[in-house]
């Protein structure tokens, strides 16, 4: 069984699994949207009006793929457990430790 994070937008609902997926479901129906797969675990996850945020615990990472997908981009490395992030009009914040 994978568990699921989730985070919703007016538009759409983003998921994060433990099998390393960073998932977006239309709330109009339709299937979903691989944003990104990797061989991390997402953990928690943030949004903005062009990207989804997330921080990765198993690799120390903080990353974001934007909302249509893509590659991700790696925001910073060398985190000890990165978790809950958040995001405000000009920066992201996360947890570490």
């Amino acid at each position: 069984m994978r568990a699921l994070r989730r985070i919703a937008s007016s538009e759409a609902l983003q998921l994060a699994d433990t099998l390393g997926k960073v998932l977006r479901v239309p709330k109009a129906g339709g299937a979903s949207i691989t944003l990104s797969v990797s061989t991390g675990l997402p953990n928690h996850l943030a949004l903005d009006a062009s990207h989804v945020y997330w921080t990765d615990a198993r690799r120390g990472l903080v990353l974001r793929v934007a909302k249509a997908g893509g590659e991700p981009e790696i925001l910073a490395r060398d985190q000890q457990s990165p978790g809950e992030i958040v995001r405000d009009a000009d920066s992201v914040y996360w947890i570490d430790g």
